[in-house]
């Protein structure tokens, strides 16, 4: 007797091949969806871990330094006590003079519109070349600092480009993402001066 397949066995074959495809096909759709998901949150969360960053070195802000905030809509520097929290090694900023003076350090946050990416850096002071450079964000489009006043004559508050030797009472901050599907959404911020 000759043996052969068959048409129950193909049937048989056929479906648990489809079951099978079916299943290895919901399980990478899964991992496919879910990867893209993560790496739509990507930006969002290296936008908050900025403004982190920045709340940070405001608060340790130094407030005796001789000279004050300046900036500009893809810049911001200002002095600080202390910005090693958030800049990685501790050891990289040395400290002088006596153990109970805190060495004062130049912080600045700035867009970089050709990497599409915002550094920070710090300088001691009265220096120019920086001790301590890190990336803090790749996947943005734009980064705008905007300083706002109170203007006493009008009683209200005012959004200015730069600085212009004016102490701002806050620091408005708008991050566009570069992989956001609306251009049109923004993520902002605003970080009071005045505590």
């Amino acid at each position: 007797m000759k043996k052969s397949v068959t048409l129950i066995e193909i049937l048989l074959a056929s479906a648990l091949t489809v079951l099978v495809g079916l299943a290895v096909y919901k399980t990478l759709s899964s991992g496919i969806y879910l990867w893209r998901s993560f790496d739509r949150l990507k930006p969002k969360q290296e936008a908050f871990s900025f403004f982190e960053k920045l709340s940070f070195d405001l608060r340790n802000r130094n407030l005796g330094s001789i000279q004050e905030l300046k900036g500009k809509q893809n810049k911001v520097s200002f002095f600080v006590n202390d910005p090693s929290c958030h800049i990685g090694d501790p050891q990289a900023l040395d400290s002088f003079g006596p153990a109970n003076i805190s060495p004062i350090y130049q912080v600045e946050y700035e867009f970089l519109s050709q990497d599409n990416c915002l550094n920070k850096k710090v300088y001691r002071i009265n220096e120019k070349k920086p001790i301590l450079e890190s990336r803090i964000m790749n996947s943005v489009s734009d980064v705008v600092f905007y300083f706002i006043v109170f203007d006493p004559k009008t009683e209200e508050f005012k959004k200015l480009d730069e600085t212009f030797g004016i102490f701002p009472d806050a620091i408005e901050v708008n991050i566009k993402n570069k992989k956001d599907d609306d251009p049109s959404r923004v993520i902002s911020r605003v970080f009071p001066l005045i505590f």
